[in-house]
C-alpha cells in the first residue's frame, strides 16, 4: 500500500513501524525525550561516524523500505487521483518499448 502518498487513516502508524521513529503531533507530547534540534545547515551537511559498510546498509534499508511501500498503485492521493504503479513512473522516463533494457537498482 502506498501509505506516504495516499489518503490514509494509519499512515502515521505504518511509518513508524516500517521506519522505527516516533512522530510526534504537538510540543506537549515531547515531555520527556531528549529532543536535538539541528538547523537547516547541520542536517544537510550531517557526516555520520559510522564506517562505510554500515551507512551503505542502512541507506539500502531506507530505500528498500520506500520502494516496497510506495508506487504499489493503491489507493488515492490528496487530490482524490488514483495512484499509479512504479511501471508508470519507469515508462515515463524510458519509455514502454525501451523500459525492458533499463537497469536499476534498489
Amino acid at each position: 500500500k502506498m501509505w506516504m502518498a495516499t489518503e490514509s487513516n494509519d499512515w502515521r502508524i505504518q511509518f513508524e513501524r516500517a521506519f522505527c521513529v516516533k512522530l510526534f503531533n504537538n510540543e506537549k507530547q515531547l515531555e520527556g525525550w531528549d529532543i536535538v534540534r539541528p538547523d537547516t545547515q547541520e542536517l544537510f551537511f550531517y557526516r555520520t561516524d559510522s564506517p562505510l559498510d554500515e551507512y551503505v546498509a542502512s541507506q539500502g534499508h531506507v530505500l528498500r523500505t520506500l520502494f516496497r511501500n510506495y508506487n504499489t498503485g493503491e489507493g488515492k492521493d490528496v487530490s482524490g487521483l488514483p495512484v499509479q504503479d512504479m511501471c508508470s513512473g519507469i515508462n515515463a522516463i524510458f519509455g514502454e518499448k525501451e523500459r525492458s533494457s533499463a537497469m536499476y537498482s534498489v
